[in-house]
């Protein structure tokens, strides 16, 4: 408030006021032109007592008339803080900071997002908050800034917006909107799950394998690839395939999920593949015999030593029989003539009709002609075996055999006029008489008229039993007769008499009986004929 003489005398004067501080702003009063008025706005810098000059001055003066101090005394009072930027980016009147591309977050990895504040009000406390959980809060060395940060999973990628806090000590506050972009990355899919269909746990070199693989989840939603390697530089792709190995060992069979994007995971299993086992039939008791041939032909399969038997006695045991594939139950398999013993001996084939050894006429050693002639006698059949003995040549000089009878023309026995044998008591021919029950398998015949090299039979009493004569002496031998020759010669048998090669398994043991008898020098039963007829 100021005076002038001149105003207050109705002159027409104007004051002017001033002030020599730029900080206070004078403004006159529009109704009393004596009075002005002195605007401030102290900042917290101004706390205290501020000095200050106002001047006036009227029309007329070139200079201030008049000055008047005056003192301001300014209060402090508490003000908000504020955040002054985000990651060096500065907050503008919007409030709202953008990080995006380069300044983005990616997924997967570790985001940071740093805060600087301040307060006007000096020695403020400033407290930094963020209203998501994602985020870790982390203190720097510095009161005023404050890190934030995070590591944004698949679910976050996208646009990501968090509003950031500063309060003081007396809990004024403000506060900056952020906005975060998360990078995409793609990740691998979920591991996938292998299973081997084929039963196991054995597998071997040419089996089929059966295999199924199931996908997992792709968290970025991509489409799933399955990719198998079983470990022999087998390939195949798909949810069901199969592999064949060709080779024993040991595999790694590997199952590949591919997401297309980069994103991929294996999953593997180890298999064994073996070589297949040669299979084989059932050998109870270890002899190298299987138990269904020894059962087949009459053996026990839990008794070893019965493959060291001769069953049939053609000089073979059973387990020789099995080696070569002949019957143990029948001494000539193949029904040459010949056992399997002796062509085995003589290295031709027992199974073979065609192969035998081969026999040499008026060489060593004995040879046997088995011919069965079947003769009707009365009402009953009478089966007749003629055995042909021939003896290695006599050395020479050597007797003739004993017991032989001189030849005669008209054979042997003599002819009579009654028939064959003489009628009359006392008188039967030679070989006449009844063969007992237990002998009667086998009956021997009468050699041809003329001379023969059997010999003559001692005569008997009629109805007894005649032995015949055996050869004495080692070497003793008689040129074979014509007749003779010519009977026994493979023609001549087929001429004499009907030759039959098969014969029963009863019959050809009882041959062999008898060839046995023969060789050891012993004595054959012959029965006599039945008389003829009246």
């Amino acid at each position: 408030m100021a005076t002038d003489p001149d105003i207050d005398v109705g002159a027409d004067d104007t004051l002017t006021f001033g002030c020599n501080d730029t900080r206070i702003r004078v403004v006159k009063d529009p109704e009393d032109p004596l009075r002005a008025y002195l605007l401030f706005t102290p900042t917290n810098d101004d706390v205290g007592d501020v000095w200050a000059e106002v001047m006036v001055k009227d029309r007329s003066g070139a200079i201030w008339d008049d000055t008047f101090p005056i003192r301001i005394r300014v209060e402090d009072s508490p003000d908000a803080p504020f955040i002054v930027s985000v990651n060096g980016i500065l907050v503008n009147e919007s409030g709202v900071v953008y990080l995006t591309g380069e300044k983005g977050a990616t997924e997967d990895e570790e985001f940071t997002v740093t805060v600087v504040g301040d307060d006007i009000d000096l020695g403020d406390e400033l407290t930094f908050t963020i209203d998501s959980p994602l985020f870790e809060k982390e203190e720097t060395p510095f009161p005023n800034k404050v890190n934030f940060t995070f590591t944004p999973d698949q679910s976050l990628v996208g646009t990501l917006t968090v509003r950031i806090k500063v309060t003081d000590r007396t809990r004024l506050e403000s506060s900056v909107t952020v906005v975060i972009e998360v990078r995409n990355v793609n990740d691998p899919p979920e591991e996938p799950t292998l299973t081997i269909l084929t039963p196991g746990p054995y597998y071997y070199v040419g089996d089929r394998i059966d295999f199924r693989g199931e996908a997992g989840e792709d968290p970025d939603g991509d489409d799933i690839t399955l990719m198998w390697d079983f470990g022999d530089g087998g390939k195949a792709t798909g949810e069901r395939v199969n592999h064949t190995y060709t080779m024993p060992g040991r595999y790694d069979v590997k199952l590949t999920a591919d997401d297309g994007h980069g994103g991929v995971v294996t999953v593997m299993k180890t298999i064994i593949i073996d070589a297949r086992p040669v299979t084989g039939p059932v050998d109870e008791d270890h002899d190298g015999v299987p138990d269904d041939w020894e059962l087949e032909h009459g053996m026990s399969p839990s008794d070893p030593k019965d493959v060291l038997k001769d069953t049939d006695g053609d000089g073979l045991t059973n387990g020789e029989e099995y080696q070569h594939g002949t019957d143990p139950l029948l001494p000539d398999t193949d029904g040459d003539g010949f056992s399997d013993g002796e062509e085995v001996e003589k290295g031709t084939d027992p199974l073979d009709k065609s192969s035998h050894p081969t026999r040499e006429e008026g060489g060593g050693g004995l040879l046997y002609i088995i011919i069965l002639v079947a003769v009707a006698a009365g009402a009953a059949g009478v089966t007749i075996f003629v055995l042909y003995r021939r003896h290695a040549p006599p050395p020479p000089g050597s007797a003739p055999p004993v017991g032989y009878p001189p030849e005669t023309p008209g054979g042997y026995p003599p002819e009579s006029p009654g028939g064959y044998p003489p009628e009359g008591p006392g008188t039967a021919p030679v070989g006449t008489g009844e063969l007992p029950p237990e002998s009667a398998e086998f009956m021997t015949g009468s050699p041809p008229s003329g001379q023969g090299d059997i010999g003559t039979p001692p005569t008997g009493a009629e109805g007894g039993v005649a032995e015949a004569p055996m050869i004495e002496g080692e070497g003793i031998w008689r040129p074979p007769s014509q007749e003779e020759e010519r009977i026994f010669s493979p023609e001549g048998v087929e001429e004499e008499g009907e030759v039959v090669e098969e014969v029963s398994d009863e019959e050809a043991e009882g041959a062999e009986e008898i060839e046995e008898g023969d060789e050891e020098e012993g004595s054959v039963e012959i029965p006599a004929p039945p008389p003829p007829p009246p």
